[in-house]
């Protein structure tokens, strides 16, 4: 399974340098965040 940064770097510009620009010399881990969902009730007459 491919994880999140190893899809994000796929889609890097080929000629970057990501190892002279961010310091990458491997595909880091980045947390999965959940996105969440806020509810909110809006008074029409307001």
């Amino acid at each position: 399974m491919t994880n999140i940064a190893e899809k994000l770097l796929a889609n890097a510009p080929e000629d970057m340098d990501l190892k002279a620009r961010y310091g990458l010399t491997e595909v880091p881990s980045l947390p999965v965040v959940d996105m969440a969902v806020k509810e909110a009730r809006l008074d029409p007459r307001q």
